[in-house]
């Protein structure tokens, strides 16, 4: 095994370097290619050294070759099995990570604006619904006024129509679009786990 690999190996196994996924399976991949140039090397040694036609003279030699790639090879092995489970393990901190992080950041945000509800929505709501009920007084008056229109006087629309540029549409077109005072389906809650609604009023006004 080069030795410039080999440390660099051993230093990440061991805790230092850079250790991230990446960084760890970069070295994966050059440990993978130098595998490959050890088994070759390795069946190559084997093979001299078993070779009939080697001189017996050469053979402690060949032997010792043949056991020195072996060993290079197999200790390759050995670190690249490492290495996959070190990426695998940085794999699972770094997704675990991310979760974290979006699960602390969403929490965080719920919190805020939780906060804010609690703050601002009876603040808001109070609003809204006097706002509503000014509304309803309103178009109650206005249809009392269209019911005697005084002789130089023309149709009053309703406040919501005017607001939504829906006075010349036809009466037919008006009479689907949904009213900001007859919220029935979604009706304006109080702040709180009770049932009660701030909107529209149980008494149906």
């Amino acid at each position: 095994m080069d030795a410039r690999l080999a440390d660099r190996i051993h230093t990440i196994v061991i805790g230092g370097g850079e250790r991230t996924a990446a960084a760890v399976r970069g070295l994966i991949a050059e440990a993978a290619i130098a595998l490959r140039l050890a088994e070759d090397a390795a069946s190559a040694a084997r093979a001299k050294a078993l070779d009939p036609s080697t001189a017996p003279a050469d053979v402690p030699a060949a032997r010792a070759a043949m056991d020195g790639a072996a060993f290079e090879r197999d200790r390759l092995a050995a670190s690249l099995e490492a290495l996959q489970g070190l990426a695998d393990e940085l794999d699972a901190a770094e997704a675990e990570a991310q979760r974290r992080g979006a699960y602390d950041a969403a929490l965080a945000e719920r919190d805020a604006l939780a906060a804010a509800v609690t703050t601002d929505y009876p603040i808001l709501a109070a609003q809204l619904v006097a706002m509503l009920q000014r509304i309803v007084d309103c178009d109650a008056r206005i249809e009392a006024v269209n019911r005697d229109l005084p002789r130089d006087g023309g149709w009053i629309h309703r406040v919501e129509d005017v607001a939504r540029g829906a006075v010349d549409l036809e009466p037919i077109h008006r009479q689907g679009v949904p009213r900001l005072t007859s919220m029935n389906i979604y009706p304006l809650p109080i702040l709180g786990a009770s049932s009660n609604r701030l909107w529209p009023p149980r008494d149906g006004g």
